[in-house]
């Protein structure tokens, strides 16, 4: 069966030899490696063209900088296989990624997923994850294009965080199987990204679209839901993230309707009943700590002072 992989690339000229190498020295050849230059101004669709033109398996689609989601989706409205999988262009796969998830295929749609192992951008490894830790990212993962493609599955471009979440949400609400390969087999490069200190306008969108399909995820998959981590309190966690990041130094939303709106989540009985759950990370810890006490001006000083920070 054929396996369509799907790399965005965007000035990845650095990067994308050694990502297409790992790809193309797989020990399953059945592929159709689709990468999509994202409007880069550096050397990348030079690399992929001469790559392409050792391996007819390579196509090379060039577009103007749309962004990440754009950009898989462009792959996706190319991708024929059978099964669709997706790999950043700075980050590499092991070289029987493909093989050994295919080997957990049992003839039903689903989502396949193994571990992987996290670096930082000198090579330098921390070591494998555990698997409950892949589901959140579409990399390191098989999916059943059939699910995709009969019902539309694709990256919502209106958001620029957190996309791979809601894409796997969405699939799963459709497909409700999966399956973990004991095995890490996912190369994540890590670039030091940092918590941006600048206003996010999609964060409350992000969170909310997240927050609902969770909720719908959870009723027919519950088993799957328990390798998403603090998703008992989607609530909470989403107001979190809108007060951090309506405290950014260029955010358009002031102190008083930051207050105000924080003051209208303690009436929210949902909320309310979310705060009573026990907070998993240190700024949720904070968080829940202070809203249960209904000191939200305290918090947003906080919040303000942490975030402008950065």
């Amino acid at each position: 069966m054929l396996v369509s992989v799907i790399i965005p690339a965007y000035n990845a000229g650095r990067t994308i030899e050694k990502c297409l190498k790992s790809i193309v020295n797989q020990t399953y050849s059945e592929l159709q490696i689709i990468v999509v230059n994202d409007g880069s101004e550096d050397d990348t669709e030079a690399v992929v063209t001469n790559m392409a033109a050792a391996d007819s398996r390579i196509i090379c689609i060039s577009q103007k900088n749309g962004g990440l989601c754009k950009a898989r989706n462009a792959g996706l409205d190319a991708a024929t296989g059978e099964f669709v999988a997706f790999v950043d262009a700075d980050d590499y796969i092991e070289p029987d990624m493909i093989e050994e998830m295919y080997k957990a295929y049992d003839g039903k749609p689903a989502m396949i997923c193994g571990k992987y192992y996290r670096e930082n951008k000198n090579g330098g490894g921390y070591g494998h994850s555990e698997a409950r830790l892949c589901v959140g990212f579409v990399w390191g993962k098989l999916f059943s294009n059939s699910i995709i493609s009969d019902y539309g599955v694709r990256f919502d471009e209106r958001i620029a965080l957190e996309e791979d979440v809601l894409f796997v949400l969405e699939y799963m609400d459709i497909c409700r199987n999966y399956v973990i390969v004991d095995s890490a087999l996912y190369h994540y490069v890590m670039m030091h990204k940092s918590l941006s200190s600048k206003y996010v306008p999609c964060v409350e969108l992000v969170e909310r679209l997240i927050s609902d399909k969770a909720r719908q995820v959870r009723a027919h998959s519950p088993e799957f839901m328990k390798h998403f981590p603090q998703r008992n309190n989607e609530m909470v966690v989403m107001v979190m993230k809108v007060e951090y990041n309506d405290c950014a130094s260029d955010s358009p939303v002031t102190r008083s309707e930051r207050i105000q709106k924080l003051k209208t989540y303690l009436r929210d009985e949902r909320f309310l009943r979310e705060l009573k759950e026990k907070p998993q990370v240190r700024m949720e810890k904070v968080f829940v700590y202070l809203m249960r006490l209904r000191l939200v001006g305290l918090l947003d000083l906080i919040f303000m002072l942490i975030k402008r920070s950065k």
